[in-house]
């Protein structure tokens, strides 16, 4: 089992229209959807298309929470969710059909209660046990919980389990320092959660250097439609990205980081494991829904993806 942790999850609306907004204050007609997301649950969506066992842990409160978990019920992930007094987050898209224009608009998350942190960490930590591989996924809703991602990984580590963690801001910077297995950011999240120079691909590498010599065994660092690079003990290597007719780039990462873990627990080496998550991210930003993909479409991306020793 995989166990996949979103501390700060939210519930998609999206909203989708035809023609433009043309100052109308009244669009008609439309149609919307609800879809659970957050880094975490996209991640277990990914790991359930491409047949793997899952679990994902998080938390939900009030009536945006309810659909949250009757979203998620309705899919089949199993879940694990610390019951809180505040609501859910909404990320609403909205999505102008005839222009194929998206825009996501998305809600901070609210604190949790110290109670309820207490009890999103104790569950983690006795799930953990037996899980097979664990990712660390998405932001928190609160400072109180900036440390939440290192005491994660640090118990992961103990355990002897690989983590994987892909975050930003303050809990990336101290994850880092907790050495965990792997460390995933996109180049706009390393500039930001550590002010980090990182354009040119010797930037890439001081930078994927300086995080593997605080512990950091693997580090993944991506550019969308640039490509990726990979850096560990073993070597390093550049994956170049798929061309794709990109609708919706929410999740990509997600994608790719749960192709990844589902592929780690096959037995897959590393570098194809990345691959194939290059892929998977490809095929989620070609689609409306976040990580609703299939196999098939998986691979029908991957002989476009090259990878280089650098």
């Amino acid at each position: 089992m995989i166990l996949t942790v979103t501390p700060n999850p939210c519930l998609h609306k999206t909203v989708s229209f035809k023609g433009s907004l043309d100052g109308r204050l009244v669009v008609r007609p439309v149609e919307s959807w609800y879809q659970a997301g957050g880094k975490g649950i996209n991640c277990a969506r990914t790991i359930r298309a491409l047949g793997g066992e899952v679990t994902a842990l998080t938390t939900a409160g009030g009536h945006v929470g309810r659909l949250f978990l009757d979203g998620l019920a309705a899919e089949g992930i199993a879940v694990e969710a610390i019951s809180v007094a505040r609501p859910t987050r909404m990320s609403t898209f909205v999505y102008s059909a005839d222009a194929r224009q998206f825009r996501e608009f998305l809600e901070p998350g609210l604190a949790l209660e110290a109670r309820e942190a207490t009890a999103l960490r104790q569950r983690f930590e006795q799930l953990a046990a037996t899980a097979a591989l664990i990712t660390l996924n998405g932001s928190v809703p609160d400072r109180s919980l900036d440390e939440f991602h290192a005491d994660a990984a640090r118990s992961a580590k103990a355990l002897g389990k690989r983590c994987l963690v892909d975050t930003y801001g303050p809990p990336c910077v101290r994850v880092a320092d907790a050495k965990p297995w792997m460390l995933k950011a996109n180049l706009d999240e390393a500039r930001g959660s550590f002010h980090a120079e990182v354009s040119t691909d010797s930037e890439i590498a001081a930078f994927a250097r300086s995080l593997r010599e605080r512990g950091v065994e693997h580090v993944l660092l991506t550019a969308g439609a640039r490509g990726a690079w990979l850096f560990s003990g073993d070597g390093a290597w550049f994956f170049t990205a798929p061309r794709i007719d990109e609708l919706n780039p929410v999740g990509s990462g997600d994608a790719m980081l749960g192709a990844i873990a589902h592929e780690l627990t096959r037995g897959s080496r590393l570098v194809d494991a990345v691959r194939i998550g290059i892929a998977a991210g490809a095929a989620n930003a070609a689609r409306l829904g976040v990580c609703d993909f299939g196999r098939s479409e998986v691979d029908a991306l991957l002989p476009q993806i090259r990878v280089s020793s650098i």
